[in-house]
């Protein structure tokens, strides 16, 4: 659990990516959409059993006892979901598999759930992650610390901002003190309220859509793919901003 743009959606990709081999198959299912859950979990009826399953059928407990008869281990993802009655009917009630559970609501869960807060970065972290963003050698890094933690403490040491605003110092040229100032008056010069996902931090999510409305400035390539870019990762950045591979796309 923990507010967006904390990383949990990452580190449970992750954790299938690192422990892919122990299972015999994993399920994720992308949950913030409530609608979208069952056409999921009817495709992954389908590729467990190579069968159609009807469109009248209950879904739920055809899936819940697939998973039930499995030998397993198997691993259920459940991404993004806020509400447990939701889910409660794709969750088999024996079998050799896990759960695990991404969400921004820490209560009401299962009584034998392990709860994982994942909380925005410390100090240290969020340093560590804007020098690596920003390319800063790590030879300069502690003469930067206090420039750095300002920045970085501005955007609420939200990791997924933390990283889009090292992105945009690694860009532009100059003293980190002086480039401060004017990027976060650029940056409220952006908020916008009403487009900011729920408990996400305003400044942080200003970073965000200042860094991809930054993408291809100043390259030959800016007027023909840079409007496209900014276009496909703003709206990415609107619906589900945790998602955003930064060291691979930007």
């Amino acid at each position: 659990t923990g507010l967006t743009g904390n990383g949990k959606t990452v580190l449970a990709s992750d954790y299938c990516r690192i422990e892919a081999l122990s299972y015999e198959f994993i399920c994720w299912i992308d949950c913030r959409e409530i609608d979208l859950i069952e056409p999921q979990v009817r495709n992954l009826v389908g590729q467990l059993t190579k069968d159609k399953i009807a469109p009248d059928s209950a879904v739920g407990a055809v899936f819940a006892g697939i998973l039930g008869r499995r030998p397993g281990p198997w691993l259920l993802v459940l991404d993004g979901i806020q509400d447990r009655s939701r889910i409660e009917e794709y969750i088999p009630s024996r079998g050799h598999g896990s759960i695990l559970v991404t969400s921004n609501n820490s209560l009401n869960w299962w009584p034998g759930a392990e709860i994982i807060e994942v909380g925005e970065f410390s100090d240290d972290e969020a340093v560590d992650c804007f020098a690596t963003y920003a390319d800063i050698a790590a030879g300069s890094v502690d003469a930067l610390r206090d420039s750095i933690l300002d920045i970085v403490n501005r955007v609420g040491r939200v990791p997924v901002a933390v990283g889009m605003t090292g992105i945009y110092f690694k860009n532009t040229e100059g003293q980190l003190s002086e480039l401060a100032l004017q990027y976060f008056q650029d940056l409220e010069a952006l908020s916008d309220s009403q487009s900011i996902p729920p408990g996400f931090n305003r400044t942080a999510f200003a970073a965000i859509r200042y860094a991809v409305r930054s993408l291809g400035a100043g390259s030959p390539a800016a007027d023909s793919y840079g409007r496209s870019a900014r276009a496909v990762v703003e709206i990415g950045a609107l619906l589900a901003p945790e998602l955003l591979p930064l060291n691979l796309m930007l």
